[in-house]
Formats: C-alpha cells, sequence, structure tokens
C-alpha cells in the first residue's frame, strides 16, 4: 500500500506487476488487484486486475507492437513449473484502466494465490521483497497539467 497521497494522481494504462515468490507447490494462479483505499478505510476496486498461471511466466517477444509491455506465448513448450521453496519472478500487467486516485487516498496491491475454478486447495506462498528479489508494482502515472 502506498503512502497516503499528496495529490490527485491519475493512472491511466497498463500497471505492472513484477512479483517475486517462493512456494512448495509446482504451479500457482496469481491474480493482482488495484484498490482504492480511502481515508475512512474504504476500498474500492473498478476491474483493476490481471492474473497469470506461474508456469506460464516465461517471457517471449511479442508477435506485434505490445507497447513494451510483458508477453507470454502461453504454449505448452513455453511452460516451466516453478521450483520448490526457490525464488521465482513472475511479470505480468493488469487490464488497462484510466483512474483517478485522489489526494489524501491510498493505492493497494492485493494478491490473491488460488483460482477456484481449477478447485486447488490454497498453498504457502512468501512474498519476496529485497535487493536481490525486488516485488514491485509500476504504475502508469500521467503528470498532472
Amino acid at each position: 500500500e502506498t503512502p497516503v497521497l499528496g495529490a490527485d494522481t491519475e493512472v491511466t494504462g497498463h500497471p505492472v506487476v513484477h512479483l517475486w515468490v517462493s512456494t512448495p507447490a509446482p504451479d500457482l494462479d496469481v491474480v493482482a488487484y488495484l484498490e482504492d483505499v480511502a481515508p475512512d478505510g474504504t476500498v474500492t476496486a473498478y476491474n483493476m486486475h490481471g492474473q497469470l498461471r506461474a508456469s506460464r511466466r516465461a517471457l517471449a517477444e511479442a508477435p506485434y507492437d505490445n507497447l513494451g509491455l510483458p508477453w507470454h506465448s502461453h504454449l505448452e513448450k513455453d511452460a516451466r513449473p516453478l521450483s520448490a521453496n526457490q525464488p521465482e519472478e513472475i511479470v505480468f500487467d493488469l487490464l488497462p484502466m484510466s483512474y483517478i486516485f485522489k489526494a489524501g487516498h491510498r493505492v493497494r496491491l492485493s494478491l490473491t494465490f488460488t483460482d477456484v475454478e481449477r478447485k486447488e486447495k490454497a498453498v504457502s506462498v512468501n512474498v519476496l521483497r529485497g535487493p536481490t528479489t525486488p516485488s514491485r508494482l509500476t504504475l502508469p502515472i500521467i503528470p498532472a497539467g
């Protein structure tokens, strides 16, 4: 979650998640949600999300101009299981958005790691942060004025 925003902040484009995780599971679904947290704690989300199956995390060159966003082939030959309890990076973009987070609010990134449609059991996941595992969210912020 960001610190309190000092000014209205426009986010327009595709936010990109760089997520470092370790888990004993060979695969998992990662779903990321952007939320607007008001000063009173009220949380609002307007379809600002993205998702990726971890085994499909291999980055490839897009066959078209994809604006420099992370691209995944989703081909079976490119699938890679996760290494048990080893740091792995998962990079993906969220749906395109245009939203103004108001001054006094915070931006929150919420993550889930299962897909109820697959009826998988919950898995233990550690989200890693640090100099060698720099999990981060990049927001396409439009400068004021």
